[in-house]
């Protein structure tokens, strides 16, 4: 089955970016995560997906992160009864299919052009897994979510999503998500304004510019007063680095245990209100 990609803009086609890490990696001995199914919709999307390999794409930061997150949502799900697991800008993702079936209600979110997409790779099969198409700006998702989630704990996910916005965009985002969902929590990830410029330089889709950028956990609580921070996971922490430091060149693994402040280059956080 052939499944064309369709209109998606420069910045929602970087979707199959992290689709196509995944894919690549689940091919490796020692794998950082399996993803049998990247690997189907890799192989089926109309898409040069060597372009990625031609402009040195870095497969194994994408599952660095994506590892992690899977290691965070495991941890809530192990600790909170009952959670609904809201994806924000979902993509192509296939969290689900590595943790869903333990989720009260998964929720995937996303623009109607990348919610397109999903629905010929990744059509809805359980019935606890929700799509809904919607613009993270706009408040109208947030209903239906409400809709869904009926009691219980509800943990969102924003993973590579924040960096499309303003930082003054994510948060208003996140002080109405404070004021619709009493109790919640949100897992994203962010890198220094340092390290967002190199990322810039080494986009491969030049008309997709990152914008958002963190460059210390007091400017999260800066958002809004509400806001606790329940995990800061920067680059190279034990124990969520343990098994992907090694696959890391000599000069970064060097570069983080001579220079600490390299930790805040890219980090990812969980926070509570």
């Amino acid at each position: 089955m052939s499944i064309p990609i369709g209109g998606l803009t420069q910045a929602q086609a970087t979707l199959l970016m992290p689709l196509w890490a995944r894919a690549i990696e689940s091919s490796q001995p020692e794998p950082l995560l399996l993803d049998q199914r990247a690997q189907e919709i890799v192989s089926n999307i109309e898409f040069d997906f060597d372009s990625f390999t031609r402009k040195s794409v870095s497969s194994v930061d994408y599952c660095i992160r994506a590892s992690i997150v899977d290691r965070m949502t495991q941890e809530f799900l192990d600790t909170h009864a009952n959670t609904h697991v809201v994806e924000l800008g979902v993509g192509l993702d296939t969290r689900f299919q590595r943790l869903g079936i333990e989720a009260a209600r998964w929720i995937e979110l996303d623009l109607p052009e990348a919610m397109a997409l999903r629905k010929k790779c990744l059509p809805v099969t359980d019935s606890n897994r929700v799509q809904i198409v919607g613009d993270l700006l706009q408040d109208q998702w947030m209903d239906a979510v409400q809709q869904q989630c009926d009691g219980g704990d509800i943990l969102f996910i924003a993973e590579g999503v924040f960096y499309f916005f303003r930082n003054s965009q994510i948060q208003e985002l996140v002080s109405k998500l404070i004021d619709r969902f009493p109790n919640a929590h949100l897992i994203f990830d962010a890198q220094s304004s340092w390290y967002l410029k190199l990322s810039n330089l080494r986009h491969p889709l030049s008309d997709s510019k990152l914008t958002f950028s963190l460059n210390s956990p007091k400017q999260v609580l800066a958002w809004d007063q509400r806001l606790k921070i329940e995990k800061y996971i920067g680059f190279g922490d034990p124990p969520y680095y343990n098994k992907s430091l090694k696959r890391l060149s000599f000069a970064r693994r060097l570069g983080r245990k001579l220079c600490p402040p390299i930790r805040h280059f890219f980090k990812l956080i969980q926070v509570s209100w």
